[in-house]
């Protein structure tokens, strides 16, 4: 058996994946390999996928800014990724390309290994990308949710917002001083100096959560660190590494035990 395997999106050259599926290979015994494709032209990006498609890629992982994107050019989903209308996953067959869905899964397991409760509680979401689609749909499992989502597009804001079952508040940048919440989660590709429209009055009682992972404080975690002493911080990794086996396991088949907390401090050295 040999599993040819990847990831498009773009910027990667800071992705850990490489890492984790290849580890997962090692320790299932199967040879294959995991490539990495920074596809900066959005426009090659059918054209791309085919071609893996016809030289024996059994699929791929999508990252930003292609998730959405990605779902328009399958012809199958799964029931997650139909539902959130975003695409992480593509496993090819000889019909096409359907899509999956495992972010929310490594989601899952993020609040799970952090023991972070969701019910009965207020959340705001920033951003409004497959991300945040990602986590609307997870959140839709959880009861009596407040849920606040903030993007600089707010039409697109809204469009993430129709996904919810909760009852969800679009607020502009411009309004987040109005908030208080137990929760913010960040969902964006957020960097160094972007944090203008967070410099307000907001309450958040408890978690700073970024999806984004970093072997010591994101940007994100970091800009909260010094405003909110009192929060507790989490990053994505465990998200990333949990998303990842979720995978390996639709391409593959394979389901296999690993100490999350070694493979962290050994393999990715976190």
């Amino acid at each position: 058996m040999y599993v040819n395997i990847g990831i498009i999106g773009t910027p990667l050259s800071h992705t850990l994946s490489p890492i984790i599926h290849n580890y997962f290979l090692h320790n299932t015994c199967i040879n294959g390999g995991y490539t990495v494709f920074d596809i900066k032209d959005s426009s090659n990006l059918e054209n791309v996928l085919g071609f893996l498609r016809d030289h024996n890629f059994v699929g791929v992982n999508v990252t930003h800014p292609y998730k959405e994107k990605v779902y328009e050019l399958c012809s199958s989903y799964s029931d997650v990724a139909e539902y959130s209308k975003a695409v992480n996953l593509i496993k090819f067959s000889d019909t096409g390309m359907k899509g999956y869905n495992t972010d929310v899964y490594g989601l899952e397991k993020l609040f799970e290994f952090n023991k972070i409760k969701l019910d009965n509680s207020s959340i705001l979401i920033l951003g409004a990308g497959g991300a945040s689609r990602a986590l609307v749909t997870l959140l839709n499992k959880h009861n009596n949710i407040d849920l606040y989502l903030s993007n600089r597009s707010v039409a697109k804001a809204e469009s993430v917002a129709n996904l919810s079952s909760h009852n969800i508040t679009v607020i502009p940048h411009d309004k987040l001083s109005t908030i208080d919440c137990d929760i913010v989660i960040n969902t964006t590709s957020i960097s160094d100096g972007d944090f203008d429209f967070l410099n307000v009055g907001m309450g958040i009682r408890h978690y700073a959560i970024d999806l984004q992972y970093s072997s010591g404080m994101t940007p994100f975690l970091d800009f909260m660190r010094l405003k909110y002493k009192h929060l507790k911080l989490v990053n994505g990794i465990d998200m990333l590494i949990m998303q990842a086996y979720k995978s390996f396991n639709l391409w593959t088949g394979r389901e296999f035990e690993f100490d999350i907390k070694y493979f962290k401090s050994n393999m990715l050295k976190l």
